[in-house]
């Protein structure tokens, strides 16, 4: 890397918000089984520690596992509440809905999470019915070909 003031620099930005970081939410924790992409966001992250990072998802909080790349959220590590990721994890799945509720709130109130909702604006639709059948769907043991 060339020297540089890393605070001067655009921000990379990581995530499903590219088409290069479709796989950098596969970090599994691990180096042999996580993506090569995933593996180099967080080198580029950790070779900047003073860069700003901006992370898009297009899952929010809804599945944690795809948050393991966002170490500089600060949710996990020395100065926080969980140890480790996967203590993270842990923590708020065993919470549950609510848990990733108050997830999304903490982060929205701190300024590290960001959503919008779509708009409905000149969007077009039709009502349809549909006539059920009796049964649908396949018996126990019974294979579809």
């Amino acid at each position: 890397m060339p020297a540089c003031n890393p605070r001067s620099l655009p921000p990379p930005c990581t995530g499903a918000c590219h088409p290069t970081y479709p796989q950098a939410k596969n970090w599994t924790g691990k180096e042999e089984t996580s993506s090569k992409v995933a593996v180099a966001v967080l080198e580029l992250q950790r070779a900047l520690p003073l860069a700003r990072v901006v992370y898009c998802s297009a899952t929010g909080c809804t599945d944690l596992t795809n948050m393991a790349y966002m170490e500089r959220l600060g949710l996990w590590g020395t100065y926080s509440g969980f140890p480790t990721f996967e203590a993270f994890v842990q923590g708020i799945t065993n919470r549950g809905v609510g848990g990733l509720e108050m997830l999304a709130m903490e982060m929205k109130a701190t300024g590290t999470y960001v959503s919008r909702g779509l708009s409905y604006e000149q969007a077009e639709f039709e009502l349809a019915q549909a006539r059920a059948r009796a049964h649908v769907g396949l018996q126990a043991g019974e294979v579809r070909r």
